[in-house]
């Protein structure tokens, strides 16, 4: 994994900058801040721990910093840090790596069965 810096200006939900950037973050719950997959570190500047932090984060990761970036929108620009992989999963090719880009993800869970859905496509 690599760890990257953004600063992330006033006013914006920080999951928005970082996929405007190219940055992805997982987030299976499709940013409503229920799975807790989305978490970055910010840097410096605290910012207020939310509900859907403290049902997700440890006391330990909120004190150092940890937040999720679905809920995290700074009141001044704030510089965040993330940790993103050092490349894609080999079994994933280059056209599908393109097309996923830009793509929200959601889970569907239907009695007993779960499957992963391409809500940007629809599919």
């Amino acid at each position: 994994m690599a760890t990257i810096r953004v600063l992330c200006p006033a006013g914006e939900r920080v999951l928005d900058v970082l996929r405007r950037r190219g940055t992805v973050l997982p987030s299976f719950c499709s940013g409503s801040g229920i799975c807790g997959r989305c978490r970055i570190r910010i840097i410096g500047e605290a910012l207020p721990v939310t509900q859907a932090d403290r049902a997700c984060l440890t006391k330990r990761e909120l004190a150092d910093g940890w937040r999720l970036a679905c809920r995290a929108v700074p009141a001044v620009p704030v510089q965040v840090e993330v940790s993103v992989p050092d490349a894609l999963p080999a079994h994933i090719c280059t056209a599908q790596r393109q097309a996923a880009q830009g793509h929200r993800y959601g889970l569907a869970v239907s009695g007993d069965a779960a499957a992963l859905v391409d809500l940007t496509a629809r599919t």
